[in-house]
């Protein structure tokens, strides 16, 4: 279902609206955007990070990754 969307899809942008409000996840939508879009893994990656229709996703997910590495620095301070 979600590679249709993205093959029948006019452009990387206009694929990831449709996936967002297809109900796709993330990881859904990149896959979709290399199985038919022809995209590397990386370039997947940063049309879902600076897609408009994906902002609120990629901020939680910068947010999460930020928060696990400061959790990780810390848990390494505290151990020596």
């Amino acid at each position: 279902m979600y590679e249709q969307i993205a093959r029948e899809s006019s452009s990387t942008e206009a694929a990831l609206e449709k996936l967002h409000r297809a109900g796709a996840g993330p990881i859904e939508a990149i896959k979709a955007l290399r199985a038919e879009r022809g995209l590397s893994l990386a370039q997947a990656k940063e049309q879902l990070q600076n897609s408009p229709a994906w902002s609120r996703e990629a901020r939680n997910a910068e947010l999460l990754h930020d928060t696990l590495w400061k959790a990780l620095d810390e848990q390494d301070q505290q151990e020596i």
